[in-house]
């Protein structure tokens, strides 16, 4: 379990968008989260030699928003790895993982779940 905390963020996603350090640090391409408390847990589980599961749920303490990331690893060979997984997230309106309006913009800010695959090869030297 990890708690993560967040000087950039606000109470608000909406007032964090509008922040100036909030734009330099996407001007940087930084990985930047909107409100400032979060906690995330992971639950690793081995099902075979070669086969792994992990759950990793991300949770914003100030509004209960979220999301669970579930994935399974295989390491097909010595060389060769498959990761397949998926992103949920869970929320409500005016949260950072749910909806929200972006200032006076006629739309509204909302993540659409996802599901990945991706094969890693890994060379030793």
């Amino acid at each position: 379990m990890e708690f993560y905390y967040s000087g950039i963020g606000d109470d608000e996603p909406e007032r964090s968008l509008a922040g100036e350090d909030l734009s330099k640090s996407l001007a940087r391409r930084e990985l930047v989260n909107l409100i400032r408390y979060y906690l995330a847990q992971e639950l690793p589980s081995g099902l075979r030699p070669r086969v792994n599961f992990f759950g990793t749920d991300i949770i914003n303490l100030e509004d209960s928003s979220g999301f669970f990331q579930p994935r399974f690893v295989w390491d097909m060979a010595d060389a060769w790895c498959l990761t397949v997984g998926g992103i949920n997230y869970y929320s409500g309106d005016g949260s950072e993982y749910g909806s929200f309006r972006i200032s006076n913009a006629p739309f509204r800010f909302q993540l659409a779940d996802a599901v990945f695959a991706l094969l890693a090869s890994f060379y030793n030297w």
